[in-house]
């Protein structure tokens, strides 16, 4: 998956403690974090999110990922897709750990690149620029 940012700068701060960070200077690569490595134990957390997402949301999230082809690797066809997930809604709490499952399933393939829309953000320096002796790209 990926996103287009038109017309705009993205910015990464960053100390020079390893090196995964002069990567960035001198090599032009960026380090791609495991979710299991960010430093705010509720980024990519469900528990708030799952206070508030009901049944029909999670349908149409799974409806919209067949229409899209996500599940094409299945071998079923997408109206077979759909009547499996409206059998698996009959059973309400199977269905949302199935989901809650699958999301974190895909949170531990996955890595991540956090980047900010701001170079002059001071909590940001602090954090992530080693206390502002770091540096911003």
């Amino acid at each position: 998956m990926s996103y287009r940012v038109k017309n705009e700068v993205l910015y990464k701060y960053r100390h020079f403690n390893n090196d995964y960070n002069w990567n960035v200077l001198e090599k032009n690569q960026l380090f791609f974090a495991s979710p299991i490595e960010l430093n705010d134990p509720f980024d990519l957390s469900l528990k708030p999110f799952l206070n508030i997402i009901t049944i029909d949301e999670i349908r149409k999230y799974y409806f919209d990922a067949i229409n899209k082809g996500y599940f094409d690797k299945t071998g079923l066809s997408k109206d077979k897709q759909k009547k499996q997930v409206i059998e698996k809604i009959q059973n309400t709490a199977t269905f949302k750990d199935d989901y809650i499952n699958n999301f974190q399933n895909a949170i531990k393939n996955s890595t991540i690149l956090s980047l900010s829309k701001s170079y002059d953000e001071i909590l940001m320096w602090s954090h992530y620029s080693d206390s502002h002796k770091g540096f911003c790209i």
